[in-house]
């Protein structure tokens, strides 16, 4: 888990991490942290994809081979809001049911974050990075 997650079970916004090669087996997925907003949360899932195509960066690669290795292989972080749209009365009554409800509007269970869709957009930076650092040595 990483440090900036909220290691408590408040978080209202769960980041999960399934496994590209992987995707369909719920067994290979794994919890990264809770976060009390889905900025956090969204920060969080970028992170997680920039470090996989930091290390699965190969020297030579192309961002759009980067890419394409990450949707084969990478790390695929998504987020759910650990607060249901059907929630019972009793707990709507909670005052942190109620902050939360306040300081963020109902999302659907997944939320709007695609980490192919930032791969694809990280993976050239990456690639230029990677590929300068290696040309100063």
């Amino acid at each position: 888990m990483s440090d900036a997650a909220d290691d408590s079970a408040q978080g209202r916004f769960l980041v999960r991490v399934a496994d590209n090669y992987q995707y369909m087996d719920a067994s290979e997925w794994y919890e990264y942290g809770r976060f009390a907003t889905l900025d956090e949360a969204i920060e969080a899932s970028c992170a997680v994809v920039t470090h996989w195509l930091r290390a699965g960066y190969q020297p030579g690669m192309t961002g759009e081979q980067l890419f394409k290795a990450f949707v084969m292989f990478g790390d695929d972080p998504f987020i759910t809001d650990t607060i249901p749209e059907d929630e019972t009365d009793e707990a709507a009554d909670t005052e942190a049911h109620a902050a939360a409800q306040a300081s963020e509007p109902p999302l659907p269970d997944v939320m709007r974050f695609s980490a192919w869709d930032f791969a694809k957009q990280m993976a050239p930076i990456v690639v230029a990075m990677k590929s300068a650092a290696i040309s100063s040595r």
